[in-house]
C-alpha cells in the first residue's frame, strides 16, 4: 500500500518470524518485527548502539549508526 505522504510503502512481517526473534533473547516486540522484515526482505536493518541486535536466531546484516549508547 502507498501512503500520499511522501511515498512510504508499508510492509508487515511474518508474525511467526517476528515471535521467534522476540523468544530468543531480549529485544522489544516492534524490534523484533523490524529484524524478521529484513530478514524477510534481505534488506540492511539500521540500529543505535543496543546489544540487543548482537545475537539474533535469524540471519539478517545489521549496520550501526552510533558507537555509543543513549
Amino acid at each position: 500500500m502507498r501512503s500520499s505522504d511522501g511515498g512510504l510503502r508499508l510492509e508487515s512481517a511474518d508474525w511467526r518470524v517476528a515471535a521467534e526473534v522476540k523468544a530468543d533473547g531480549h529485544i522489544s516486540l516492534a524490534d523484533a518485527h523490524a529484524v524478521a522484515l529484513a530478514a524477510e526482505t534481505d534488506a540492511t536493518l539500521v540500529v543505535g548502539a543496543d546489544d540487543d541486535f548482537d545475537e539474533l536466531p535469524v540471519g539478517v546484516d545489521v549496520t550501526r549508526f552510533r558507537d555509543e549508547g543513549v
